[in-house]
């Protein structure tokens, strides 16, 4: 069987970022409806680590007729294995839909880098859950559950 060939992109280095690899490398799929695109978006919580992952919809407003899954990390390596799993959930690559997107990913994702390390835990899997995931503490933060 031949080898699919890979469309995981390589923003290369920023000058803008604190560490500037945060976030380098990165793909975006397209999935058939949110379904599958959230059900893609839990796997990839479940099966990879030290990777963030993200679902969007497009247009904003419904109705909403595109449905992506963004992957992204500092380690190619790591996105073979997420690449796979959108493959695996019927995904298909995509191009962004907005110019700024992918910068503002990796901007996000320093944010959880920079919240991973002042919490005391630098190595944690940095990840978003779903509201079903999350619980209020005393103070009226969010935390997992």
């Amino acid at each position: 069987m031949a080898e699919e060939e890979s469309y995981i992109r390589d923003d290369g280095l920023s000058d803008t970022l604190l560490i500037p690899d945060t976030g380098r490398y990165w793909l975006v799929y397209d999935f058939p409806t949110d379904e599958v695109a959230r059900t893609t978006w839990e796997r990839l919580h479940e099966e990879t680590k030290h990777l963030s992952s993200w679902r969007t919809r497009w247009p904003v407003e419904p109705p909403h007729t595109v449905f992506n899954v963004w992957v992204m990390g500092e380690d190619r390596d790591r996105l073979v294995e997420a690449e796979r799993i959108c493959r695996e959930q019927g995904g298909r690559p995509a191009e962004p839909t907005e110019p700024d997107m992918v910068f503002s990913l990796r901007l996000r994702r320093q944010d959880q880098a920079i919240e991973a390390a002042t919490a005391g835990s630098p190595l944690r899997k940095f990840t978003n859950r779903s509201q079903k995931g999350w619980r209020m503490d005393r103070q009226g933060k969010r935390r997992p559950r």
